[in-house]
């Protein structure tokens, strides 16, 4: 201590006010006596109340905040601000009232250069105080802050505005207590009672996130990486990412970030900020109330995204109204979009990975098909990626991912695999299988590209299994339509093949003819209708007729094309039709039964009279149709993996299958 007074009289001290612990007062003393100031003495400078730990070993003490000796020391330390001693303080009570001591002695002994005699605890929170550190920091620089016994540290107070926990807080009402004198007139200078709105900060966003204009040259390498700001005269000119392309918010933002974003970039002579503005309606409940607690009416998104994936609930948001209209929020709305997109587009890879072989030829040079359905999906496919595009540069969101759903629930799954699913489940040969494949996995592999903003991890999912080596489906390119393959004519004649189809349907389900039972005819009247062989068959397939006739002839309503069917029923037609009853019941066995599509299976049948003969007969055709190795007539009891009984054309019919 002694050797502190020589300093000490070249400071001028004005003031001593110490601690009246004994230690710290037999310090006072000396000190007063050798400068020839009174002491002032003030108990909130003692050490910090150990509580009923008081004169126990530090080890004690050290265990009581650290019992497993599992954390850090500054763990500790901030541990303390929160658990004091038993039956003392923590160090938030001595760091208050230390701020409560100094504040008083600034006021009291304002211009005066103190002397403050105290202990280490209280002169650490004093100096985290002038420091301006919040608890963390105080915990992390403890050991360097740590005072020496006799050590001596200038300190300054400013007077920052502190809250009640002694952290520095430059807001309202702290701020306040800050007043400054004018140096032109004397007067006193304190905050502006009016508050600027709160989205003056968001409507500065454009340009305070590059710190514009004031980010200096030494960092235009990193800043035009990261920032991509322009340099020099920045002040003149607005960052290089203004205006943004789209912004999107919700629609009670129309008068608070979207007016704030263009009045401030006007007003900085820049024009508007954004190109575009993608508006979300509020969601309410199904009556169209707003969703609170006290209604009762509120819906949990995780239960709905735990039950339908978050997936379909992005999907239903895109796809039931316009971005910007309200959402009643109706869980059938929800489960709808599950069950009629997000589980077609699933099915359709689920189908691509079931059939297709393993040891397939998946070249993508291979998209040149001489297949009319091919060609046609290839053609639709490149016409929604040129439609999608463009619906997407102008944030057309709910029109764009509509054509998506379209494609893949009536031109994907209910035309295309459909029509195609004897080429991948009972080929002709290899090259049919591979050029199936082929256009199937890249139509899935596109469309999964352009899901991807919509459903990402769907489309992830899909995207990874079917292309092995790939990193992510959304680290791939954005898919370009091919304008060679795309064919309107095609699509008109397929469209109008569809049609025919549609209708052909229509009358069979009016006359009760189930498609399964084959026709002998279907003539199509028309003046000039023509469709290619390729088209007729595929007709003739789709409505299980033997023969298609065209007719010229003139058709009445305005119609371009009127059908009729021959509904004569010969014994041949009869059998196949029960031929193919016999087949779905088959399958459908194979499926309850949870056999996999290359399972082997031997049929059992029991029936009688004509039923009988014509199994018989019709053997061949059911072994292919149902993937089975043999059909046996008779009864057999043991090792069945399903059984089931069903009378058919009048007669009991017993079926099994066995692995």
């Amino acid at each position: 201590i002694e050797k502190q007074i020589s300093s000490l009289k070249r400071r001028k001290i004005d003031v001593i006010i110490a601690s009246d612990v004994t230690r710290t007062s037999q310090t006072a003393e000396i000190l007063a006596k050798a400068l020839g100031i009174e002491v002032k003495y003030d108990e909130r400078l003692r050490e910090i109340n150990t509580g009923s730990l008081n004169g126990r070993p530090a080890q004690e003490g050290i265990g009581y905040f650290n019992p497993d000796n599992k954390l850090s020391f500054s763990q500790v330390v901030l541990g303390k601000f929160g658990n004091g001693f038993p039956g003392g303080e923590n160090y938030t009570d001595v760091k208050l009232r230390m701020l409560d001591f100094i504040a008083e002695a600034d006021r009291e002994y304002e211009n005066k250069k103190i002397l403050i005699i105290s202990h280490e605890v209280p002169i650490m929170m004093l100096e985290s105080i002038f420091c301006g550190l919040t608890n963390r920091e105080l915990a992390d620089r403890w050991e360097d802050l740590a005072v020496d016994t006799g050590e001596l540290k200038d300190l300054s107070f400013a007077g920052f505005p502190y809250n009640k926990e002694g952290e520095l807080d430059f807001h309202r009402p702290y701020i306040d207590e800050i007043k400054f004198i004018c140096p032109k007139c004397g007067g006193k200078m304190e905050r502006v009672p009016e508050v600027v709105d709160c989205w003056l900060d968001s409507g500065s966003m454009p340009f305070a996130q590059g710190h514009w204009p004031f980010a200096q040259a030494q960092n235009t390498k990193h800043q035009t990486q990261n920032n991509r700001l322009r340099f020099g005269k920045q002040e003149s000119r607005p960052p290089e990412l203004f205006p943004a392309d789209y912004i999107a918010e919700a629609i009670d933002q129309t008068r608070g970030w979207f007016y704030t974003l263009l009045v401030i970039s006007a007003l900085l002579g820049f024009g508007p900020s954004y190109k575009n503005v993608v508006v979300a309606g509020h969601v309410l409940d199904a009556d169209g109330q707003k969703m609170s607690k006290s209604k009762g009416n509120i819906v949990d998104p995780w239960q709905i995204i735990e039950k339908y994936g978050a997936d379909a609930l992005r999907w239903y948001f895109y796809t039931i109204n316009q971005p910007g209209d309200p959402k009643l929020f109706n869980e059938k709305d929800v489960d709808s979009a599950f069950k009629k997109f997000i589980l077609t587009l699933w099915n359709c890879y689920v189908f691509f990975q079931t059939y297709k072989a393993k040891d397939l030829n998946m070249n993508e040079g291979r998209l040149e098909p001489d297949n009319l359905l091919d060609k046609w999906i290839l053609s639709k496919l490149n016409g929604l990626i040129s439609e999608v595009t463009a619906g997407l540069d102008e944030y057309n969101i709910t029109v764009v991912a509509r054509l998506i759903e379209d494609f893949v629930i009536n031109d994907l799954s209910l035309w295309y695999i459909r029509r195609s699913r004897n080429r991948l489940q009972r080929p002709k040969n290899v090259q049919e299988a591979e050029e199936a494949a082929v256009i199937l996995r890249y139509s899935l592999s596109e469309i999964c590209k352009l899901s991807a903003p919509f459903i990402p991890f769907l489309s992830e999912e899909i995207y990874l299994n079917i292309n092995s080596g790939q990193a992510s489906v959304h680290l791939e390119d954005w898919p370009k339509p091919d304008k060679g393959k795309i064919d309107k004519d095609l699509e008109g004649e397929m469209r109008r093949a569809r049609e025919i189809v549609a209708e052909g349907l229509r009358l069979r389900s009016d006359r009760g003819i189930k498609v399964r039972q084959p026709l002998s005819k279907l003539k199509i009247k028309s003046p000039k209708l023509k469709v290619e062989e390729d088209l007729l068959d595929l007709i003739r397939e789709e409505l299980n007729v033997k023969e298609i006739e065209l007719v010229e002839e003139g058709v009445g309503g305005g119609r371009q094309w009127e059908l009729e069917y021959d509904f004569e029923m010969t014994a041949e037609l009869k059998d196949e039709g029960l031929a193919r009853d016999i087949v779905r019941q088959i399958q459908d066995m194979r499926k309850r039964a949870g056999c996999r599509p290359g399972d082997k299976i031997t049929i059992y049948y029991s029936t009688e009279g004509d039923l009988s003969g014509l199994i018989a007969r019709k053997k061949q055709e059911i072994l292919f149709q149902t993937g089975a190795e043999d059909i046996i007539f008779g009864r057999e009891n043991k090792g069945l993996k399903i059984e089931s009984s069903s009378r058919m054309d009048g007669r009991e019919l017993w079926l099994a299958i066995k692995l």
